[in-house]
């Protein structure tokens, strides 16, 4: 497919998409951090794809300036008729056949770049949904303008730490503008606060449904296959490490330790280490909720590693800085679900260092001057 697209004309249009992201939704239950609106319940990839009004083609085309073609590439979004959210950005072209298409441009690739549709997904992620009796698609949508693609299989999988449990998702994202893989991994949504984390590959199912946009990418889809095994595997490896950080007292040493590698501070004219004003904002909503614990939802959790985890995840979904729907997209593909697996590394690091936790009873009483924290007590 080829369309003239004039950058010398179009440069206003395609600078002033950047950060202005649309977002679409479908989905059963609440919109996964608030990224839309609950629309329905559905058992296939394709009828998901058509509730969320997604079912647009993406192409790579190379780009030109003042009607010479110039060695660059980029993917276009192409619908039949205009999307809402898109009457001032997309172009209108009239093709060769003499249909009318819209195009609206996602990004900047390389001359290797493939194109890999998000409906080509639909065998592998439908062969998900087919092998777990009940399963379904639980959520999928669209970040600005379908740059990417993302949606959840619930395989109907939970973990536990006591009675605290987290529903187990396949989440899957594609990119159309070259940011990122296609891939399958598995998050976790903790009933008690509704955050969710990234399930750490611990064996070998995250690199298998890595995909790169490079030739043969379309064989590599069709030649998949994980079995139910193999995901509750890595959901119970994921259990026992916060099982384990449940046993597992935070000192004040630990804290510095964690805090330092997480936020490392900086030093001054004088050679000194200290924080910057914002690495201290953080650092004070952390240690809040570690404080919280959740409203003490489970006493037994306060002054453990896997609270102290938790604080971290409320953190980057609920409390972190942002405008719109910036925190959302960050806290699920960006820098806040980076902080969200640096901080669990490093807790689980620490951990080693960490003592058992004592016997205690059903009170659970916290000394957090013994551990470092300042702050007032909580209301009866």
């Amino acid at each position: 497919m080829s369309v003239q697209v004039d950058l010398a004309e179009r440069i206003k249009i395609i600078g002033a998409r950047i950060r202005e992201g649309h977002d679409t939704y479908a989905g059963r239950q609440d919109a996964w951090h608030q990224l839309g609106n609950v629309q329905g319940k559905y058992t296939s990839w394709r009828e998901i794809l058509a509730a969320a009004g997604q079912d647009f083609e993406v192409s790579k085309m190379q780009l030109n300036f003042m009607g010479a073609e110039i060695d660059a590439w980029g993917t276009f979004r192409i619908d039949t008729t205009i999307p809402k959210g898109l009457e001032k950005k997309a172009i209108r072209a009239e093709l060769a056949d003499g249909s009318i298409k819209y195009f609206t441009f996602l990004g900047t690739v390389g001359a290797g770049y493939e194109v890999i549709p998000h409906q080509n997904l639909a065998q592998l992620l439908d062969h998900f949904v087919g092998q777990i009796d009940g399963a379904h698609y639980e959520t999928m949508g669209t970040l600005d303008f379908g740059r990417r693609v993302w949606g959840q299989i619930d395989p109907l999988l939970s973990i536990h730490v006591g009675d605290d449990e987290s529903t187990i998702y396949l989440t899957f994202q594609t990119s159309h503008d070259g940011s990122s893989s296609a891939e399958v991994f598995e998050t976790g949504t903790r009933t008690v606060c509704r955050n969710t984390f990234r399930i750490a590959s611990l064996n070998r199912l995250g690199q298998t449904l890595r995909v790169r946009h490079t030739k043969n990418a379309g064989q590599r889809i069709t030649d998949f296959k994980a079995e139910l095994d193999e995901i509750k595997s890595v959901a119970l490896s994921m259990q026992e490490k916060l099982v384990w950080l449940s046993q597992r007292q935070v000192k004040k040493e630990n804290l510095t330790t964690i805090m330092n590698r997480l936020f490392p501070p900086t030093k001054n004219d004088d050679g000194v280490e200290e924080y910057s004003s914002r690495q201290e904002n953080i650092i004070s909503s952390i240690l809040a909720e570690y404080e919280l614990n959740d409203g003490d939802a489970f006493p037994e959790q306060r002054g453990t590693a896997y609270n102290l985890w938790n604080a971290c995840t409320n953190y980057v979904d609920h409390s972190r800085s942002s405008k719109g729907d910036q925190r959302a997209e960050a806290a699920v593909f960006g820098s806040g679900d980076r902080l969200k697996t640096n901080a669990l590394d490093l807790i689980i690091a620490e951990a080693e260092h960490m003592p058992l936790m004592p016997t205690r009873g059903p009170s659970v009483e916290v000394n957090w001057e013994e551990v470092g924290i300042s702050l007032p007590k909580r209301a009866n």
